[in-house]
């Protein structure tokens, strides 16, 4: 888990330009004395913005990727199926939870997921 928990810290700290929040509507703009608001359109639809707001939506899904990987590794299933190479490969795409899943789950259902899964896995790739 450290090593989970430093590189996600560590990503965290490279782009927080890009978790920062945004604006909003106004575009930074509003009015130093009275009522209202002054609306800033170019902000809103800005290239830049975009651009930012696609860069945080992938960096939240490779974090995201990262941690279902960190709990669903290679590793861990192989030792809790015992298979190996091609048939760990072909088990791990076909079964790969979400990150939701993962989230609301511990070590024990999550042990429970992979034995029914390879249940199934097993009786599906009979001859």
């Amino acid at each position: 888990m450290a090593d989970y928990r430093r590189d996600s810290i560590r990503r965290r700290q490279e782009y927080s330009y890009a978790y920062e929040k945004p604006l909003g509507v106004t575009g930074g703009h509003t009015p130093s004395a009275g009522a209202g608001i002054v609306l800033s359109p170019s902000t809103i639809f800005s290239k830049e913005r975009k651009a930012n707001k696609r860069l945080k939506e992938r960096l939240i899904k490779q974090e995201e990727d990262a941690y279902i990987d960190y709990v669903f590794s290679p590793a861990w299933v192989s030792s809790l199926t015992g298979l190996k190479d091609k048939a760990l490969r072909s088990f791990m795409n076909k079964y790969r939870p979400t990150y939701e899943f993962c989230r609301q789950r511990d070590r024990a259902e999550m042990i429970t997921y992979v034995s029914d899964k390879l249940k199934e896995f097993q009786k599906s790739n009979k001859p």
